[in-house]
């Protein structure tokens, strides 16, 4: 005991605290030694009781051991294996069964969504049908009359004769090759050249009638000037006592661009950036003052202005190519 002194005899016994740990309260008694600390001693008479009390409890288990080993032997492991096997077999088959059934009902779900916003579309479009109908009206010759403004957000597509007393459009008209742009305000094709009256039919007027050209392709001109660059028009500039004014081409001159030369016994030779691949037909000069003027040498590149009266001053010639 750890009280005992070293120099006793030996002694062998056990710790009261060990019997209370193994459930043998009975076999064990406190007191309270001389330093207040409370110990734990063994009724050693009621031990042998205890002691074979529990032999007798650990034979039983240890029987009962026995029997479920033998019982353990003799189980069909494969047997097990193979039922547990089919099961797995089974359940697989049911979880497979049941995704399945999922995706099936997903679709049906799916399609039946589908329905119903087809249903509510053709609710829709009867809808407007029934407003469409009140708006429209038999004429007594079987014409379809409309009330109201028809306004279509898809296509429109007629098979037939269309007559429209007045048409507004946003964008563009397409008629076969022909395209009207109502955005940028344009008419052209789509291929090859934009014939306005190809039938001659009548004259053809641009501006009200200020510019027109009738039947035989004449162009007649009521108001305004005809404008265009120094290449086949532009103003001279005679000098006090010409009478002859020459214009030839000068190679690597631009269009409004003219070199005058010295005046020499009232003839003057202006070297000019005119670019022509053949000789106008004729030129057409007007003076600023009053003079017979006329018009000699004319070639692809260029021609001589005559005036009878040169100029006391300095006078202005306009003159005009035409091919």
């Amino acid at each position: 005991m750890p009280w005992m002194s070293l120099t006793e005899p030996k002694a062998f016994g056990f710790y009261g605290e060990d019997l209370i740990k193994l459930g043998l309260n009975e076999a064990t008694y406190s007191f309270t030694g001389s330093d207040g600390t409370e110990y734990f001693s063994i009724h050693y008479e009621k031990l042998p009781v205890l002691l074979v009390e529990a032999i007798k409890e650990q034979q039983q288990q240890i029987e009962q051991l026995k029997l479920a080993s033998a019982n353990l032997t003799n189980f069909d492991l494969s047997a097990l294996f193979s039922q547990t096997r089919e099961i797995a077999t089974i359940l697989t088959r049911e979880i497979t069964d049941r995704q399945l059934l999922s995706s099936r009902v997903g679709e049906l779900v799916g399609n039946l969504e589908a329905v119903i916003n087809k249903l509510a579309d053709l609710q829709n479009e009867t809808s407007q049908s029934a407003t469409l109908a009140q708006n429209f009206s038999l004429s007594p010759q079987g014409d379809l009359i409309l009330d109201k403004n028809l306004v279509l957000n898809e296509n429109l597509n007629v098979k037939g004769k269309t007559t429209l007393t007045e048409l507004a459009v946003g964008k563009s008209i397409t008629a076969g090759l022909v395209v009207i742009d109502g955005e940028k305000g344009s008419l052209q094709t789509t291929a090859g050249p934009l014939q306005l009256q190809s039938d001659s039919l009548g004259e053809l007027e641009i501006m009200s009638g200020k510019v027109a050209i009738d039947k035989d392709g004449n162009l007649k001109i009521s108001e305004g000037v005809i404008a265009g660059n120094s290449n086949f028009r532009n103003i001279l500039i005679l000098g006090a006592g010409v009478t002859e004014f020459k214009i030839q081409n000068s190679q690597g001159k631009s269009a409004t661009e003219c070199k005058m030369g010295e005046i020499l016994e009232g003839k003057v030779v202006a070297e000019c950036g005119i670019m022509w691949d053949t000789a106008p037909v004729v030129v057409n000069v007007t003076p600023s003052y009053k003079t017979t003027i006329w018009v000699e040498d004319i070639t692809k590149d260029g021609f001589t202005i005559k005036v009878g009266d040169a100029p006391q001053k300095e006078e202005k010639v306009y003159w005009l190519a035409m091919w």
